[in-house]
């Protein structure tokens, strides 16, 4: 579900067909450009509202819109928010339509961008309550640094540091959904641990890497922990999901070199679990997937006025799974 203009702008990109299975919503207010582009079939915009950067606001406006917002997720099982931090609309937005899909018992994955240094004095004023007001509501956020991006990809052009985030937002969705819809699994991943790391309000850690050739594993096991992305701290990981994928030819000392050399990078008492996954169209690839969670703060969660809807998912059946974007 893509809500304010960046949110759109991914969601309209990413490459996925509209199907049963992934669904794109959007999410916006009323102005030339989004009567043009957007449908009301899937869409839910509000009146040509002036938020002013003033996310209370936007927030009991969207909120206003539980009926069409109920409509748009009912066949949803987990909801992907792609939204911006710090302007009005994509925070606001977030925060209405997180209270009403957890009302209604779905897993909320907000998938936020950080502005950068040169964001106005508002937006950067709005950030830091915004996330505490948002990882307070969501089953689980992952939280993307432009600021870090840019600096990583200064020689890019903006349109391509665009493409990057477009990317990696494809991959994450993919990580998740490889994990929780497994194909040819040799190893199956613990499910219970799997719903504790997306749906206990955690910031979550999520990336895949690819290597062949000789050390493949040591090689995609670099890659994989290159956090260029994600404002995320290894060391407070407490949870984690590790997704193992290749041909048949797969070498138990690989999975071995594999799970340690990731462990190595978070704490000695991480709980875990880990899944090995044939693919034949792979060849001499090994890929792997991480989904890695860390816990929120005591008193985010015990002073939070969101905090009534932190549990509201628990009976939610993850096997029978289908998306909103």
């Amino acid at each position: 579900m893509g809500l304010g203009d960046f949110g759109i702008d991914v969601v309209k990109a990413l490459p996925f067909d509209d199907s049963a299975i992934f669904s794109k919503k959007f999410v916006n207010n009323i102005n030339q450009l989004t009567t043009s582009v957007l449908h009301p079939s899937n869409s839910i915009l509000t009146q040509d509202y002036e938020f002013n950067y003033d996310i209370d606001l936007a927030e009991e406006v969207f909120l206003q819109k539980s009926e069409e917002i109920k409509t748009q997720i009912a066949n949803a099982v987990i909801i992907f928010l792609i939204h911006g931090l710090g302007g009005a609309t994509g925070s606001g937005a977030a925060l209405a339509i997180s209270q009403i899909a957890r009302q209604e018992k779905k897993v909320v994955i907000s998938i936020a961008l950080s502005p950068n240094e040169y964001a106005s004095t508002n937006i950067h004023n709005n950030t830091s309550d915004c996330i505490n007001k948002i990882k307070s509501i969501v089953s689980s956020c992952i939280l993307l640094s432009y600021q870090r991006i840019s600096e990583e990809y200064q020689g890019f052009q903006v349109r391509d540091v665009k493409q990057l985030i477009i990317n990696k937002i494809a991959s994450i969705i993919n990580t998740i959904t490889s994990i929780l819809v497994p194909i040819n699994p040799v190893i199956n991943i613990d499910i219970s641990l799997v719903k504790s790391v997306l749906t206990n309000s955690k910031f979550l850690f999520i990336n895949s890497s690819s290597a062949n050739g000789n050390h493949r594993a040591n090689k995609a096991v670099e890659k994989l922990l290159n956090n260029n992305f994600s404002d995320f701290e290894f060391n407070s990981g407490d949870e984690m999901i590790i997704a193992i994928y290749s041909d048949e030819k797969i070498q138990v000392k690989e999975v071995n070199e594999i799970l340690q050399k990731v462990k190595s990078k978070f704490r000695k008492d991480i709980k875990y679990s880990h899944g090995v996954y044939h693919r034949k169209n792979l060849g001499d690839n090994i890929t792997i997937g991480i989904i890695a969670s860390q816990k929120k703060y005591d008193y985010e969660i015990n002073t939070n006025p969101h905090n009534q809807l932190e549990n509201s998912e628990e009976n939610v059946d993850l096997s029978l799974v289908s998306f909103t974007n």
